[in-house]
């Protein structure tokens, strides 16, 4: 299995018909690969004009936990028309106080869940549901120093009665002037388990809140899919199966899509689309700014 960026890039540059060299900085490069921030510093200390770079400076920074919801939070309070997708977040500990309200026991019989989800963390390490305050800080007593952003649990789109997520890849080749391309392709990850609402009972039942590959892996049903055009089996599968198979299973029937959900009953791909290139621009006017900031400061180191 392909496991190391190498093999990938290996694989992308053979179907290119490119030709990847590696050892020291070279003048005679088209493109650099870099992996890293350390890479991309050293990388950006010797590029010349009409060379490119596989990373944006201060692109990792910006998607952050943290940071991204910081700067999501403020562009969606001065455009909330625009940022209509953003759930209410908080950052803790410096919003503790804000989220305690939202979670006062008064508001227990609107059955308001949040996810936490550490700043530091990947894989689906240290996330967790709770409806109580005092849940979240007792959760989090071990690292009281910890950053975390914590959203609104939302209601999911099922497919199969399983909860479910799109990754889907932006490719971002210039912050001035902004300049981005949407793959139409992409990953939909599964939870192995059925999903049902949170309660106290199954809030802990990671494989069916969390689509984290690498928690449903070590699931006992876990299935691996090899198969792009199979949307209906797999932890992992291709995007545009899965589309299709949502969009049979809304035309077919309505049992798949969940009563309270705010997706049009019928699924149209082409709308699908349209929100999720609406949802990169916004997305990507919020982190602009900073991002030529970085640009900018590393263009004149």
């Amino acid at each position: 299995p392909m496991n190391r960026p190498i093999d990938i890039l290996r694989l992308s540059t053979d179907e290119l018909g490119w030709k990847l060299v590696g050892g020291p900085r070279r003048h005679d490069v088209d493109l650099y690969f870099v992996s890293s921030r350390d890479e991309l510093e050293e990388c950006l200390k010797v590029l010349r004009p009409g060379q490119l770079v596989s990373k944006l400076p201060g692109a990792h920074e910006v998607c952050a936990k943290l940071a991204f919801s910081a700067l999501l939070g403020v562009a969606a309070r001065l455009h909330p028309e625009r940022f209509g997708f953003w759930p209410r977040t908080w950052r803790l500990p410096d919003e503790s106080s804000d989220l305690a309200a939202f979670l006062a026991p008064e508001h227990r019989g609107a059955k308001r869940w949040v996810i936490v989800k550490p700043d530091d963390g990947s894989q689906g390490d240290g996330i967790f549901l709770s409806r109580s305050m005092t849940d979240v800080m007792s959760r989090l007593a071990h690292r009281p120093s910890q950053q975390v952003a914590v959203q609104e649990y939302l209601s999911c789109l099922l497919l199969g009665g399983c909860k479910w997520d799109a990754r889907i890849y932006v490719l971002v080749t210039s912050v001035d002037p902004l300049e981005c391309y949407v793959s139409h392709e992409g990953l939909a990850r599964f939870c192995v388990e059925s999903y049902c609402p949170p309660t106290d009972s199954n809030a802990r039942s990671v494989c069916a809140h969390l689509t984290n590959y690498s928690l449903n892996k070590l699931h006992a049903h876990f299935e691996h899919n090899n198969d792009p055009d199979n949307g209906l089996s797999g932890t992992k599968r291709s995007l545009s199966a899965v589309l299709r198979e949502l969009a049979k299973a809304s035309s077919e029937s309505a049992t798949e899509l969940p009563t309270k959900s705010s997706a049009p009953p019928r699924f149209n791909e082409a709308e699908f689309w349209f929100r999720v290139h609406r949802l990169v621009g916004a997305s990507m006017a919020a982190l602009l700014p900073t991002l030529r900031e970085r640009f900018v400061a590393a263009q004149r180191r």
